[in-house]
C-alpha cells in the first residue's frame, strides 16, 4: 500500500511514512506505559503478601512453606481483606477458611 502511494502520490508517502511512524511510536510507548503499570502492581501485590505473611507469623507463629506459597498466589485485594482482618481473626485457620 505504501509502495503504491508512493508511486501515485510522491508528496504523500512522506505524510504516510510519517503516519507509519506515528503509530509506531505510540504503539511502543503505550506498551511501555502496561509494562510499568503490570510491573508497579506486581510489586504492590509482593509488598502486602510480605506484610500479610508478616502479621500471621507475628500472630500465630511459624507458618509453613506451603501456607507462605499459597498468600504468595493470592492478588491484592484478597490480600488487603486479609490485612483488615488479621487481628480479628481467632486462629489461623479461620483466616484460612475466609480466604485461602
Amino acid at each position: 500500500m505504501i509502495h503504491q502511494i508512493d508511486i501515485n502520490y510522491p508528496k504523500g508517502s512522506e505524510v504516510t511514512m510519517t503516519l507509519a511512524e506515528v503509530l509506531r511510536k505510540e504503539g511502543y510507548e503505550d506498551g511501555i506505559e502496561k509494562g510499568r503499570e503490570e510491573g508497579i502492581e506486581k510489586g504492590e501485590t509482593k509488598a502486602l503478601a510480605k506484610t500479610v505473611m508478616k502479621l500471621l507469623t507475628k500472630k500465630f507463629g511459624v507458618l509453613s512453606a506451603d501456607y507462605r506459597e499459597k498468600i504468595g498466589q493470592l492478588d491484592a485485594i484478597t490480600l488487603e481483606m486479609i490485612i483488615d482482618e488479621i487481628w480479628d481473626g481467632d486462629s489461623l485457620v479461620t483466616i484460612e477458611r475466609a480466604f485461602i
